[in-house]
């Protein structure tokens, strides 16, 4: 195996909608796209009060941070890309 697919292999991308149904998982690049979009537009209605004062209120607190994460396994840590935010940071590994 070479070096550059064993770190493509190591590219995982994680998902925990907020304002849409569904359940936290590990899923490929196409569907962490697809949650993308559908987060980003029921977000915006959240934002315009179309979903009442209470998920208003939680979009502005909140927003779209760690809804969509792109995560590269490193040796002790990940490197993760927030794909709502674009912010990059690393994240150590539990112990």
């Amino acid at each position: 195996m070479t070096k550059k697919a064993s770190t493509a292999n190591r590219i995982r991308y994680y998902v925990s909608p907020r304002y849409t149904p569904g359940s936290p998982a590990m899923v490929s690049e196409e569907i962490a796209l697809r949650v993308i979009t559908e987060e980003q537009k029921s977000y915006e209605h959240a934002v315009a009060g179309v979903l009442g004062a209470e998920a208003q209120a939680k979009a502005f607190s909140i927003g779209m941070v760690g809804i969509v994460e792109k995560r590269q396994e490193q040796r002790t840590s990940w490197r993760v890309t927030d794909l709502c935010t674009g912010d990059c940071f690393v994240r150590p590994f539990p112990k």
